[in-house]
């Protein structure tokens, strides 16, 4: 007990820890505790209308959030003073409506915390409030007066008063429709118009009616049963259509009053609610049946004295308030699997002179001895005293699964078994499995690795045999998917892993392979004539975003939902699609779409819708199953088209021979697309070989041609050898006259060139030399700026004379070019190179150039220095 114990320790927020349930249902403990030692004890709670979460209010008047299924808590707010009474309410699933010590109401989001408004009238503490059906309206009820409000506005819209001697017990809204329940505490009931405030009807009550004093009510989800209880161990039921007292029951004889009553949800079941659980002054709680008037189980707190119960909307969860301030939480389902107390009979009043038979008879050592009486339901630990056949009867199983859910973990192969009545033919299965592993599935590793070697071979060894018995599997690319889930839960027992898929597949998957290898338009189709019967927005949306069946129904199907459930969610939808009609599945997936409306009108991109449909998503399975239920009851024949769907029918046990032809057509055309592939490959190999002998051919033919082409070659080229040598050898001869010559004519050349290189160096320095002296000698004249600025210009046109002599040598060149010509040698011209001109004769005129240059230079230096010599100088 201690492991499942957990402390909220003034947390704003924190994890949960829910732990498998023991013996006695019980998953979850939660305490408070302030500043390490005192103990603030829980007083209310309130299930959200999904039942996925619930509020806990303590009494320094701190609010927690319980979240179980993000398995977190959060405080949503804290009070300076107590509160009397918590409700969520139906029109926003995040607002809740919080009754405070001095009378007032404050209606609060549990996502942003902010209060939404104040709801103020009562003068004294309000002991209940309730909600109507639509979330729109509500009614406050204290000692005094019963105000009813509007939701939306926030205002107030009514007061039911009453006199001073005759007090107000409670007053509540019926789960349907718009009828209000008073009692007073005089034991008078009565029936109000919600809308008009008018009374309908009052109930009538037995005589002697004072002595029960009714404290306790509670009318079942389709508002036609209300059962009340009070100080005395007996039960009255009305029948609220005939308005009229049916029966009353008697409780066992240690119970001496009933101080709180509600019915165990139907979820997955239209007909009225048949469990009533009943929290007695003995601090324990009762499940009774009504039709039977049996009590099927009795759950004492233990250690701890349970003080309040509530019931979460799903009927999963119940949360019971215990008399150390600590909440409780417990599955209901395994409620049913581990019975605390023994049951016991209850006894019709109207019978006279029955006793009451019980079971909770004291031993010697102070504990209860066990009988088991026979329940319609059945006890499924009860093995050793009943017979398989009485123990798992279809209705019994049928009847099971609507109030509670799903079955057993430690049952579901036993009960999966006797549903879907499988042959258990082991000879026939060894023969299908022994054979080696189908072609098909050799490199499914590849395609679909998985961590595990075992699950691996399992996987492929039902694959096979599924293969072998029907040859159109090896074809289908899906079937891995739609089997993987039932090989993780069967891998230890092949035979029932391959019986349970063959069965599925023969009743619950008809008309699949009619289009194949196409999805089967047939069925996609009835999915969104229903789609758009209950949600024709939604179906739009589809539309818009050109969304086709076969992208959101055909993943769901394909896979089972295997990949959009976890495991224990995937166990639960199956336990009710097995114990139902083969139409049962494909309104789940309707109800899937439903149930993710919000997320999907919110999606308008193809890979997001893709990525939606293959991915996990968060939801409560409880909401899911008793979606598809409605669905299946409310949806038209027309719509749904349940008739074209045949009834479920087992295997045979010889040869494992389907009970219909609904492969026929997909195996015919298989085979025949197949036979038009072994065709078609045919044509091509014979086209193939035809095509290469003709090649062979060509090629043979090219090969002779390119060898007498060779041969000719040869031949031309031995007759032309003697003649390509002879203009070799002409063509060298002819050459030796002229490089020579060319090679003399180079170095001459050069040589030219360096005695105009040194004597432009020459011609430098002495330039250099004579602006220097002539520095030397300015420097001791005086002479006007005028005239040594007239005489830099001129100065200046003689040096650009000057630099224009170097270029002599080019000026001597070009009447050489002029007179005559030098030809390079051409390798392919054999005439000798031709010169005019003698290079004796182009160095005589250039040592004429170089004098007549000399003789203008000292003309120059002698007129520049007497024109910046002293005039007494030249006097």
């Amino acid at each position: 007990m201690s492991v499942r114990k957990q402390d909220v320790r003034d947390r704003e927020t924190g994890e949960l820890r829910l732990v498998d349930p023991g013996t006695d249902g019980l998953v979850l403990t939660v305490h408070h505790t302030v500043n390490g030692v005192q103990t603030a004890h829980f007083q209310y709670v309130a299930f959200n209308p999904e039942g996925s979460s619930f509020l806990a209010t303590d009494h320094l008047g701190h609010i927690y959030l319980f979240d179980l299924i993000k398995l977190s808590f959060s405080l949503v707010r804290k009070f300076r003073k107590t509160c009397t009474s918590l409700v969520f309410t139906l029109h926003k699933p995040t607002e809740y409506i919080a009754a405070l010590s001095d009378g007032s109401i404050a209606c609060f989001d549990t996502e942003t915390c902010h209060r939404e408004n104040w709801l103020r009238g009562h003068e004294s503490p309000v002991m209940h409030i309730s909600v109507d059906p639509s979330g729109r309206r509500a009614i406050s009820t204290s000692e005094k007066t019963a105000d009813l409000w509007d939701l939306e506005s926030y205002q107030h819209l009514r007061r039911l008063g009453v006199k001073r001697d005759v007090g107000l017990q409670t007053v509540f809204f019926f789960p349907v429709g718009h009828t209000i329940l008073s009692c007073f505490k005089d034991n008078s009931i009565f029936a109000w118009d919600g809308d008009s405030l008018s009374c309908n009807y009052q109930l009538p009550v037995p005589a002697r009616s004072h002595e029960f004093n009714y404290k306790c009510f509670a009318v079942s989800r389709n508002g036609q049963v209300l059962v009340a209880g009070g100080k005395s161990a007996r039960l009255h039921v009305w029948s609220l259509e005939r308005q009229s007292l049916v029966t009353r029951l008697q409780l066992p004889t240690d119970v001496r009053a009933v101080r709180h009553l509600d019915f165990l949800p139907q979820l997955f079941s239209n007909r009225n609610d048949e469990i009533l659980i009943a929290f007695c002054q003995d601090k324990a709680v009762r499940f009774v049946h009504l039709k039977s008037r049996h009590v099927v189980l009795a759950l004492a707190g233990g250690a701890d004295v349970l003080e309040k119960t509530v019931v979460s909307p799903t009927g999963r969860h119940m949360v019971a308030v215990v008399a150390s301030g600590a909440i409780c939480v417990y599955e209901t389902v395994a409620l049913d699997e581990n019975l605390q107390q023994p049951l016991a009979k209850l006894v019709h009043l109207s019978e006279a002179k029955l006793v009451t038979q019980t079971c909770l008879e004291k031993t010697q050592h102070g504990k209860r001895a066990r009988h088991h009486p026979k329940y319609p339901f059945g006890s499924l630990r009860n093995v050793e005293q009943c017979t398989i056949p009485e123990m798992l009867d279809r209705k019994r199983l049928v009847t099971f699964i609507k109030n509670f859910g799903q079955y057993p973990a430690k049952y579901r192969q036993l009960i999966w078994q006797s549903l879907l009545k499988l042959p258990q033919n082991n000879q026939i299965f060894t023969s299908l499995q022994n054979k080696e592993t189908h072609q098909a599935f050799v490199e499914l590793q590849k395609v679909y690795p998985r961590s595990s070697p075992k699950l691996h071979r399992v996987h492929i060894r039902i694959l096979s045999a599924l293969a072998r018995w029907m040859p159109l599997f090896g074809e289908i690319g899906y079937l891995p998917q739609f089997v993987f889930p039932f090989v993780k839960l069967f891998q230890n027992n092949h035979l029932l892993c391959f019986e349970v898929v063959a069965t599925l597949i023969a009743s619950w998957c008809q008309h699949w392979f009619e289009c194949f290898p196409r999805p089967p338009e047939s069925i996609l189709a009835v999915v969104e004539k229903v789609l758009c019967h209950h949600d024709d927005v939604l179906l739009q949306h589809f539309v818009t975003c050109q969304l086709t069946a076969q992208e959101y129904a055909w993943p769901l199907l394909e896979t089972l939902f295997s990949e959009v459930l976890n495991q224990e969610e995937w166990l639960c939808l199956f336990d009710n699609v097995f114990s139902n009609k083969p139409a049962f599945l494909l309104m789940a997936v309707v109800a899937y779409l439903l149930c993710c409306r919000q997320r999907l009108m919110s999606i308008v991109d193809q890979k997001n819708f893709e990525h939606f449909f293959h991915s996990r998503s968060i939801m409560d399975v409880c909401v899911l199953v008793r979606k598809t239920y409605e669905l299946l009851d409310g949806t038209p024949v027309e719509v749904h088209q349940d008739h074209v769907l045949q009834t479920f029918q087992p295997l045979s046990y010889e040869q494992y021979a389907l009970p219909n032809k609904l492969f026929n057509l997909g195996v015919n055309e298989a085979n025949q697309k197949r036979e038009r592939i072994r065709q078609e490959e045919l044509e091509c190999l014979q086209r193939r070989r035809e095509t290469d002998q003709h090649l062979a051919v060509k090629g043979a033919k090219h090969r002779k041609t390119a060898k007498a082409f060779q041969e000719q070659q040869q031949v031309l080229r031995t007759g032309d050898q003697p003649r390509l040598d002879l203009g070799v050898a002409a063509w060298s001869h002819a050459h030796q006259h002229t490089h020579p010559l060319l090679m003399k004519y180079d170095l001459r050349l050069d040589d030219h060139c360096m005695l105009d290189a040194s004597r432009c160096q020459k011609l430098q320095e002495q330039d250099a030399l004579r602006d220097v002296e002539a520095a030397e000698k300015l420097g001791r004249s005086k002479v006007t700026s005028e005239e040594l600025e007239l005489e830099a210009q001129r100065t200046d046109a003689e040096q650009e004379k000057l630099e224009a002599y170097p270029l002599a040598r080019n000026d001597v060149l070009d009447p050489m070019r002029e007179r005559g010509r030098v030809v390079s040698p051409d390798p392919e011209d054999d005439r000798p190179c031709q010169r005019s001109i003698s290079l004796d004769r182009c160095r005589d005129m250039l040592q004429v150039h170089e004098q007549d240059v000399l003789r203008k230079v000292c003309f120059l230096r002698r007129r520049l220095v007497s024109q910046y010599l002293p005039s007494s100088s030249q006097a």
